[in-house]
């Protein structure tokens, strides 16, 4: 709860000072992720005291960031976006884009998840650039990349498989079980399960915003994949 109740104060203290929420309404809001233990920005978006939007456009304002209305899906390689675990990225609203001149780009609905910056900055090796979007955005982006990622292995596992004529020998030879069925039910953890679970987390919210600065722009507009026409829009 302590750290919900720091992360919600300093949501407010932004969203206050950007004019996204109220002085008088952002006191009770508070309170109430003290008495609930519900996030902050989940109470003023179902309580529409303010859309997402305008949150996450506060966020991309107050650090230097670029907001993005829509990602483009078509535009983000698999090996980049399945290096973060699906539930991991959903958990904390986090997806690779892109990585371009030994930066890896994401697209974030919260960029004071330090812990999840830290995470993806660990597992890629790499600093980590930001853009910001809303929740839905980032959500439906995540879901969407992992659906293509999965749709030709589906259709893989479907297809018949065709026996094989032996012509050396018609004796039919003993096969060894497979092992997927085994994996299947029991996955080894990926290296980035790993890395995400042994990643040391700051504490401190302000940490990261040396992270958060306008030099993204110049970055992202030299990057030579697609999706950096919306990552300047």
């Amino acid at each position: 709860m302590g750290a919900l109740q720091a992360h919600s104060e300093y949501v407010g203290e932004i969203l206050v000072r950007r004019g996204v929420v109220s002085a008088d309404r952002m006191g009770p809001l508070v309170q109430s992720v003290r008495e609930k233990g519900q996030p902050l920005i989940e109470l003023i978006v179902t309580g529409k005291v303010a859309e997402e939007r305008a949150i996450a456009q506060a966020f991309a304002a107050e650090y230097g960031l670029h907001f993005l209305q829509k990602v483009d899906v078509d535009a983000i390689p698999d090996d980049v976006a399945s290096k973060i675990p699906i539930t991991y990225a959903k958990q904390h609203k986090i997806l690779p884009l892109a990585e371009h001149n030994g930066v890896v780009y994401c697209v974030t609905a919260d960029p004071l998840e330090v812990t999840a910056i830290d995470d993806v900055r660990t597992i890629f090796g790499k600093p980590v650039e930001l853009a910001v979007t809303t929740s839905e955005v980032v959500l439906d982006a995540i879901n969407r990349v992992w659906e293509r990622k999965e749709r030709p292995a589906t259709s893989r596992a479907t297809r018949p498989t065709r026996k094989k004529r032996s012509s050396t020998s018609s004796t039919p030879t003993t096969r060894r079980p497979s092992s997927l069925g085994s994996t299947a039910s029991s996955p080894r953890r990926s290296a980035s399960e790993r890395a995400i679970s042994t990643s040391s987390p700051k504490s401190a919210t302000s940490s990261c915003a040396s992270g958060w600065t306008a030099s993204s722009t110049s970055s992202a507009a030299r990057a030579s994949s697609s999706w950096r026409t919306s990552w300047r829009a």
